[in-house]
């Protein structure tokens, strides 16, 4: 793993990067996660778009490319929730933009 200058220097130089979230990056996810597990709410469409989305907005990016998988295997199961999470996102990404 990377430190957070030596990624940044990267960055900077190659302008594009392909991560996973940690505690340095959307650091209050890990407790969304913990909350959504004793109430419940694990398979809630809203949580789900909002944590990958606060995630993917966390560093402001020009362009963002999502890859909404679903059935076997993949935490969308059927077509439908896959869409319906692909719009939310699409929604939230449309939002931020309006508010840069």
């Amino acid at each position: 793993m990377l430190e957070m200058d030596e990624f940044k220097a990267i960055l900077g130089k190659v302008k594009c990067a392909m991560v996973a979230a940690g505690r340095d990056m959307a650091p209050v996810d890990k407790r969304m996660y913990a909350l959504r597990d004793v109430t419940a709410t694990v398979s809630s469409l809203s949580l789900i778009t909002g944590s990958i989305m606060c995630k993917k907005l966390a560093e402001n990016p020009d362009a963002l490319v999502l890859d909404v998988k679903c059935g076997k295997g993949a935490f969308m199961k059927t077509k439908e929730v896959s869409d319906e999470a692909s719009e939310r996102s699409k929604r939230g990404r449309i939002i931020n933009a309006a508010r840069r």
